[in-house]
């Protein structure tokens, strides 16, 4: 049987390392508790940070294993409605992304910023 902390946690250091490799600083990863884990917001697995001397780009980004788009939809409805609320409308320095890891190396990722402005990437 598959550990799924472990499984978690090796899901959000090979984002990290990607993140890093792409010249972003990690501001926030979550921790791991007895009892749980403390996200950003409850929301984010990471927060990560690219600036190149004029201006700076954040990224909010909720890790999962991907099983299939509609497992992980009422997450994906949370991070749209907080990108919504929170962020910074019509500032695409400022992204909110679910990334669902599909294997061999493979991420789907899912973005969104104020106001519902929607893409994908990656």
């Amino acid at each position: 049987m598959v550990n799924t902390v472990k499984k978690g946690y090796r899901l959000e250091k090979k984002a990290r390392d990607e993140l890093v490799r792409d010249g972003y600083t990690i501001w926030f990863k979550s921790t791991r508790t007895r009892f749980g884990c403390q996200d950003f917001a409850n929301l984010f697995d990471i927060v990560a940070v690219f600036s190149d001397g004029e201006s700076k780009h954040r990224r909010y980004i909720s890790v999962k294993s991907f099983v299939s788009v509609s497992r992980h939809k009422e997450h994906i409805q949370h991070v749209q409605n907080f990108a919504k609320v929170y962020g910074v409308y019509g500032k695409p320095s400022e992204r909110f992304e679910v990334w669902l890891y599909k294997g061999n190396g493979k991420w789907q990722v899912e973005s969104f910023w104020g106001e519902l402005n929607v893409y994908s990437a990656r």
